[in-house]
């Protein structure tokens, strides 16, 4: 063990510069998350959403009914930005990366996911985004996905004006 400390740290001496801008930029991404974590329970209101047991609704609400409709879609879209204005979302230290220049694509849905639906529906709950928009559901005749890397505002358009 201590020669593999020895290594360890003899290797840390010698990376090459690309190496140590890589985990630089690592370590930056992990503070800075550690920071959108520690202030994103107050710093975004979801007009609309209702807190509830979302294990219970889970359980009561039709899969068939978990739905939300184009103006749910749309207010999405729009609190998106703004918690991605607010800092809200952000890089990751595995390398995703969160564009807040470009209003056309925008941060991943994987980030997205991440750093925004679960922190917000977990604390109404820990429900669905759509059942804490409507615990009542709401009848869903349109299936839709994505892929995890696709910018969130690219989808929100593309669906919006489909």
């Amino acid at each position: 063990p201590v020669q593999t400390q020895a290594w360890q740290a003899f290797g840390l001496l010698f990376r090459s510069p690309s190496a140590m801008a890589a985990a630089s930029k690592m370590e930056v991404a992990r503070a800075q998350q550690a920071d959108r974590a520690s202030v994103f329970p107050d710093s975004l209101v979801i007009p609309g959403a209702v807190p509830g047991d979302g294990q219970a609704l889970h359980a009561d609400v039709p899969q068939s009914r978990w739905g939300v409709n184009y103006v749910d879609f749309k207010m999405f879209g729009k609190f998106v930005l703004q918690a991605s204005r607010q800092g809200v979302i952000g890089p990751t230290s595995d390398g995703d990366v969160a564009d807040h220049s470009n209003v056309d694509i925008g941060p991943g849905m994987h980030l997205v996911s991440e750093q925004f639906i679960k922190p917000v529906t977990s604390r109404a709950g820990g429900m669905s985004w759509a059942l804490m928009m409507h615990p009542e559901g709401l009848p869903c005749d349109l299936f839709i996905t994505h892929c995890w890397r696709e910018g969130v505002f690219e989808l929100v358009s593309k669906v919006l004006h489909s």
